[in-house]
């Protein structure tokens, strides 16, 4: 069986040619074909993929889609039997990807499979939880994690439990899906043009294709810590506020999204009142501004 891998990018030159090198050297013996699809990256990224790993598919957008839109472009070029998202910042180590189709393929009642994620420290990465609701929405809205239990709500799990490998959602950064049931799900939301993309997607797999969602022990994966999304950005920040809202009309209902956009509003004044506080740059001040000016 073959497995497309598709990767995102968006100025991600210092992240893409560790994390080419690493799926070249482990993935051997083995059918794969690797798409990357830049976003319009303004830095060396498409050189170096195109100079340095001639097998690739390179997909040049001529603007910023998004991460859904982007990795859908991927999955229609893609020919293998199972896709493999991967974020640019992600380091595979050995067989990976053939320890994960074992997994999927011991498991019937699975629809998304994914490695157990770590940081440069090899420490658990906090990549999964409860499907999100409306407190758990106003609990990262607020920032609220950064001082109490990321486990508050299902917020986050934070640790990976031997015997129960099933859970809510798992990161983008890193799965395994087979292609016919992306294509059935109609891939990616691209309303959502960062964040939440994943939590959607794997709780339609759960509600409409009623497959489970598995993250395994037996598999890690380093994720450099979501250099991909340009954490800082004007466009980061507001796509994080946005797709929230959305998120809640979608899955969790009217009446919450209704209350949310009021509390979005405030999140944003008493962000930018601690960034001000705190003497932050004019520019992520401005940045602020902006967002609270073009949330909807």
């Amino acid at each position: 069986m073959k497995t497309s891998i598709i990767i995102v990018t968006y100025d991600s030159q210092t992240e893409i040619r560790l994390c080419l090198e690493s799926l070249y050297t482990h993935l051997k013996n083995f059918e794969f074909e690797i798409i990357v699809v830049d976003n319009n990256s303004k830095d060396s990224t498409k050189k170096i993929v195109k100079n340095n790993f001639k097998s690739v598919k390179v997909i040049e957008n001529e603007s910023n889609r998004g991460f859904s839109a982007a990795n859908n472009q991927g999955a229609k070029l893609a020919k293998g039997d199972f896709l493999f998202f991967l974020n640019p910042d992600s380091v595979l180590s050995e067989n990976v990807i053939e320890k994960l189709l074992k997994v999927y393929n011991a498991n019937l009642n699975v629809g998304i499979v994914a490695p157990k994620i770590i940081d440069e420290n090899h420490d658990f990465v906090e990549s999964t939880g409860d499907y999100p609701n409306f407190f758990s929405l106003t609990y990262e809205l607020f920032g609220m994690y950064l001082f109490l239990p990321l486990s508050l709500f299902g917020y986050r799990h934070t640790n990976i439990i031997e015997d129960k490998n099933i859970y809510g959602w798992v990161s983008g950064a890193c799965f395994l899906i087979k292609k016919d049931f992306f294509t059935s799900l109609d891939g990616f939301d691209e309303n959502f043009f960062l964040y939440y993309e994943d939590t959607d997607l794997c709780l339609r797999t759960k509600n409409i294709l009623k497959k489970n969602i598995l993250i395994t022990n037996e598999v890690n994966v380093m994720h450099m810590g979501g250099k991909s999304s340009i954490d800082d950005s004007y466009l980061s920040k507001k796509s994080s506020y946005r797709s929230k809202l959305y998120y809640s009309r979608k899955h969790i209902g009217f009446f919450s999204y209704l209350i949310l956009i009021p509390l979005s509003y405030l999140a944003i004044i008493v962000k930018l009142i601690a960034l001000i506080i705190s003497r932050k740059s004019k520019e992520q001040i401005f940045s602020q501004f902006k967002v609270f000016f073009n949330l909807l």
